[in-house]
């Protein structure tokens, strides 16, 4: 379903009775709805990767890095010198040690770092959003992380996230759902049309409708993936 669709099923469910932009505006309350529960099924719906964003510079005093414009929730963060290298995962740490150089004190970098596996001698903080940033509003309210310690060297960065819901507000913008998502989100949208018209009843029947798409929605995202694994039989002495 298109925006055009859904705006004319939304309008036409609450009897033609509201103005565009509260039409947009209940069309974007459903559908984020719709992609906040989602998120809450599976959060890599929305994935996206990216490998040319964020690079770790060793001339950024406060190594404070700027996500993607449409970064909502980090799923996997790592680094590499050089292309030929393996991604080395970077874990999550509190902002106390993001704020210190604490495994550079005790050697981590020079000594610990690739003695446990492929994983990175770095750490990050994040992603989050300044007061500046957040007091700006708007839809490009870009987060940020922090990392430590600071690298010897230029370092490439790969990130998958799941991607922000892209606000309805005209007739050109998109509707960031899947098909099957749309169904739950019309209903929603007709709802609160029909509470700000004052219209209970319809108002009570469109978001129970939305419930029940929602639920028939989500059954269909759990399941994305039904290939069965490789199943290894252990075997022992005697076997």
């Amino acid at each position: 379903m298109n925006l055009a669709q859904a705006y004319s099923l939304a309008n036409s469910k609450s009897g033609f009775s509201r103005p565009d932009a509260e039409i947009y505006d209940a069309i974007n309350q459903g559908g984020f709805k719709v992609y906040a529960a989602t998120q809450k099924e599976f959060r890599g719906f929305f994935l996206k990767f990216d490998e040319a964003s964020l690079t770790l510079d060793p001339t950024n005093a406060t190594q404070e890095y700027v996500l993607p414009a449409d970064c909502g929730q980090i799923v996997h963060l790592a680094e590499r010198l050089v292309a030929s290298d393996n991604w080395h995962p970077m874990a999550p740490e509190s902002l106390s040690d993001a704020l210190t150089t604490l495994q550079d004190a005790v050697g981590w970098d020079s000594f610990y770092s690739y003695q446990y596996g492929d994983d990175s001698e770095f750490g990050y903080y994040g992603p989050y959003l300044d007061s500046t940033v957040t007091q700006a509003g708007g839809a490009l309210q870009i987060q940020k992380i922090r990392v430590s310690p600071i690298p010897a060297e230029t370092r490439f960065v790969q990130i998958a996230y799941t991607a922000k819901w892209l606000p309805i507000t005209d007739a050109s913008s998109k509707i960031m759902l899947p098909d099957e998502g749309t169904l739950a989100m019309v209903n929603y949208a007709a709802s609160y049309l029909c509470a700000s018209s004052d219209d209970v009843t319809r108002a009570t029947y469109y978001e129970s409708q939305g419930d029940k798409q929602l639920n028939s929605y989500l059954y269909w995202a759990r399941a994305r993936q039904i290939q069965a694994p490789l199943c290894i039989d252990t075997y022992g002495p005697g076997e």
